[in-house]
């Protein structure tokens, strides 16, 4: 499995000032520093956690069809597309109105629909790719445990 994410968070789950208050730190010197800690506390989070925060697209792709698809980085918003690598190797493009999307906050599965199927593909280590929408939403969407434990 290959995973990419092809889009990433326009913000943070928290903000500078936000940051600066819980510090208790008055001046401007550390603001380069304290937003380089807010980077890396966020991708700690989200990399432990296997989440992401914010909206941010990723794609998935497997050597190919598998049944059920799991999709690794939750929680899952929507599927934007489904690709994949025909038996000639050639780029094609799945209709997603074709699969379902199973989630909730845990898990989210994307399975075709009765009557429809994974495309054949050729072999190889990207033949479909499933690109989805994932995140919690905007900052004031996170959870606070989250926006709480990246604060720490």
């Amino acid at each position: 499995m290959l995973l990419t994410r092809t889009v990433a968070a326009a913000s943070f789950p928290v903000v500078l000032d936000d940051v600066k208050e819980h510090l208790r730190v008055d001046g401007d010197d550390e603001n380069a520093y304290i937003t380089g800690l807010i980077a890396d506390a966020t991708s700690a989070a989200e990399e432990m956690t296997g989440r992401a925060l914010i909206t941010q697209t990723w794609a998935v792709s497997v050597d190919g069809a598998c049944g059920d698809m799991r999709l690794p980085v939750l929680p899952v918003q929507s599927v934007s597309s489904i690709s994949y690598f025909d038996a000639n190797d050639d780029a094609q493009t799945a209709d997603v109105s074709d699969f379902y999307l199973f989630k909730d906050n845990d898990r989210a599965t994307v399975r075709p629909k009765s009557g429809a199927s994974w495309p054949t593909t050729i072999l190889r280590d990207d033949a479909l790719t499933v690109t989805f929408v994932a995140g919690y939403g905007a900052a004031s969407d996170v959870p606070v445990e989250f926006r709480r434990a990246i604060l720490l």
